[in-house]
């Protein structure tokens, strides 16, 4: 029987003897085999996968051209949000809305809007569909339904606050305002959050190229609509993607972890799949400690090992100390507001409850979860509840005939995930515990990234609702992005790279079969997203 190797941990003045520090993380750390077992070696810093998957990609350009890369990648992002909104107002004006059962109160009456406020309807109508009314609805009235409890706080909230300020600059009715800064926020949040993933592309792989690529990718999502309506979509990749930036980075690991742990935080605020976020904090500092002992040579592993540890308290902690105080208050006050707050006296949202079978706050005897107040828990006392009760949210609970079109929409996205990610175990030579170690330790979050997506995927196949995939799975981490963009970048290395040549169809259809494939499905959805959205559609 062949022995089994030792994993890499090399002695104090082994084979991997090295004053590694924060320019030498973990994962520039490869294990090769050789005659005398295991060893370690630093991995050159390149542009391609780093799991044995090749692809020749470009030199990097010079300084100026830097800067050309960064400023095109801006003006894809820039360009890619007038196309959605443009295409949005055409679509919302030219074609009949489809007739859906989508939740449409807001208790706005229409005689009560001015001509501004008309025309901010009339150009932005299809940026307020299906999940956006709930939020206008929420940042208007607050949580008076208790379907609109499923919707987590922080999007109402900054909605809320920073349409009080516009109306003090400019009179308008309140709906309109919310409108106007929902999507200002949603579409300038996608644009810094495309830039956040070409720094971290470009940190992580050193590459300009596959940094625009990645950015590029993003900008134009099959999800694209999503992230120019009042939708958290926008809102939640720009704390995710920035947290992962700084995680990943340079600095000191623990000012780096606690405030990753922050922005997490504030992800769980916004979407409740934020809770998977801080599966990036436990991973990434595990590894850390498994791996110190090959960034220094002078302090002994245990050491390091017990100072790692204490930080890991520490971080533990500080989370806990945030949903207790924090997280948990919040929900339990909203809670008990809903239980025992006064009862709506709008007679329009009395009215909408009736005819829809909705409750309204105060209508106790309908709330069969009051009585979970002020419990302690990572969810609200209500969550599942609402869930199962409105939208099927359980076990198989969506497997129906008629919800066969909603799998086939997130099929695309759910296949194209793991092809990327069974690519990099696919270009193995050989399957033993070498070629496993180098997939965990690839750069950029990937093992935490793949073991995410396929949470995601796994519950939106069996428990929640299965077509807001697609937008999930672009918006909860870069993966797609970040791993479409080493393929792209090495398929386009000989193109020249102006906005105009890269967005043409047959840029990519000379460019291969694949290619063509990846345009076809980006351009698609793009558009047909967006104008079935825009009309109402089931694209949600």
């Amino acid at each position: 029987m062949q022995e089994i190797p030792k994993v890499p941990f090399p002695a104090r003045h082994g084979a991997c003897s090295s004053n590694w520090d924060v320019d030498h993380p973990w994962w520039s750390i490869s294990v090769v085999s050789s005659a005398s077992g295991m060893k370690c070696r630093r991995k050159p810093r390149t542009s391609g996968d780093d799991a044995g998957v090749s692809e020749e990609l470009p030199k990097e350009p010079k300084t100026a051209e830097h800067a050309g890369l960064r400023s095109l990648a801006l003006r894809s992002l820039l360009l890619s949000r007038f196309a959605v909104v443009l295409l949005q107002f055409l679509t919302n004006n030219i074609i009949p809305d489809l007739t859906t059962d989508a939740f449409e109160f807001t208790g706005v009456r229409r005689e009560d809007l001015g001509t501004f406020d008309l025309l901010v309807e009339r150009i932005s109508g299809g940026l307020v569909r299906w999940d956006s009314v709930h939020f206008l609805n929420i940042a208007l009235n607050g949580y008076i339904f208790e379907n609109t409890l499923a919707f987590f706080p922080v999007l109402p909230i900054f909605l809320k606050k920073l349409s009080s300020i516009l109306l003090n600059l400019i009179p308008m009715h309140e709906s309109s305002a919310v409108i106007l800064i929902g999507v200002a926020l949603s579409n300038g949040c996608f644009v810094v959050t495309g830039m956040v993933l070409f720094a971290f592309v470009k940190s992580i792989y050193g590459s300009q190229h596959r940094a625009f690529w990645a950015s590029f990718l993003f900008a134009w999502n099959p999800a694209a609509i999503f992230f120019s309506s009042l939708y958290t979509e926008s809102l939640y990749a720009l704390v995710t993607f920035s947290g992962l930036l700084v995680l990943y980075g340079k600095g000191d690991l623990f000012a780096r972890t606690l405030v990753a742990v922050v922005l997490f935080t504030v992800s769980f605020g916004i979407r409740s799949n934020g809770l998977l976020n801080f599966g990036y904090i436990g991973y990434f500092v595990i590894f850390n400690i498994v791996f110190a002992h090959l960034r220094t040579q002078e302090a002994p592993f245990l050491r390091i090992c017990f100072s790692l540890m204490l930080k890991i308290i520490l971080i533990l902690l500080v989370v806990l100390l945030i949903f207790a105080t924090i997280v948990t208050r919040f929900w339990n006050m909203v809670a008990v507001d809903f239980c025992d707050g006064e009862k709506s006296q709008s007679l329009a949202a009395a009215a909408f409850a009736e005819d829809n079978n909705y409750v309204l706050r105060g209508q106790v005897e309908e709330l069969q979860w009051c009585q979970a107040e002020n419990t302690f828990g990572i969810f609200p006392p209500y969550y599942s509840h609402i869930q199962k009760k409105y939208w099927d949210v359980e076990f198989l609970g969506y497997w129906k005939i008629i919800k066969i079109p909603c799998f086939l929409l997130a099929a695309p996205a759910i296949s194209m995930f793991f092809f990327l990610a069974s690519r990099r175990f696919l270009a193995q030579q050989r399957f033993n515990l070498t070629s496993l170690i180098n997939i965990v330790q690839a750069p950029g979050g990937f093992m935490p990234m793949v073991v995410h997506n396929s949470v995601l995927i796994g519950l939106g196949l069996t428990v929640f609702n299965v077509e807001i995939l697609t937008r999930m799975l672009f918006s909860a981490t870069p993966f797609l992005c970040v791993e479409l963009s080493g393929i792209v970048a090495a398929k386009m290395s000989g193109q020249q790279l102006r906005l105009r040549s890269v967005l043409h169809w047959s840029t990519w259809k000379n460019t291969g079969l694949s290619a063509t494939l990846l345009y076809t499905y980006f351009a698609s959805y793009f558009i047909g997203g967006t104008v079935l959205h825009a009309s109402g559609g089931p694209f949600t």
